[in-house]
This record gives structure tokens, C-alpha cells and sequence, in this order.
């Protein structure tokens, strides 16, 4: 996807949206985790965020899908820390 003026290739809208769920659930290093949890490989996450292709919607709708199992496994972990109720 380009931008309008000739100018670098911009990434998608959606693009933009896994590369910023992939950072909150993985830091810095996140393609590599995000894209084997979507059924991507590592490359065709680059070509997203280079904006070489627009993702598909099930790749966000994935992507979505591994951030609320993630935040499901922290919420036990702390459930399981809460002492019992007095």
C-alpha cells in the first residue's frame, strides 16, 4: 500500500493493529511469537508491515483471538495468587 504521493509504502490500517497487539503481548521481539500463534510465517508479517501486502481479516481476527487467550492465562495466574478470602 502506498501513500498517495509516491512517497514509501505505508502499512494497512490492519497491519498497524496486529503489529500493535503483537508488541503488548510479546515486547520488542514479537513477529516470530505472533505470527506462529496466527499461522503465519515470520516473512509474510514483514511484508504486512512493510506494506508490501495488506493482511487478511482472519489474520486480525487471529491475532485478536491470541491476545484475549493470552490475557485469560495472566488472569488465572493471578487468580491463583489472590489469599483466600478472610
Amino acid at each position: 500500500m502506498s501513500n498517495h504521493n509516491g512517497g514509501p509504502k505505508l502499512p494497512s490500517p490492519e497491519a498497524e493493529a496486529i503489529a500493535t497487539l503483537g508488541q503488548a503481548m510479546y515486547g520488542t521481539r514479537w513477529q516470530s511469537e505472533l505470527a506462529a500463534d496466527i499461522g503465519e510465517s515470520p516473512r509474510t508479517l514483514r511484508f504486512w508491515l512493510a506494506g508490501e501486502r495488506v493482511p487478511p481479516a482472519i489474520a486480525l481476527k487471529r491475532a485478536r483471538l491470541a491476545a484475549q487467550r493470552q490475557v485469560a492465562r495472566i488472569q488465572r495466574a493471578l487468580d491463583q495468587q489472590e489469599p483466600p478470602a478472610a
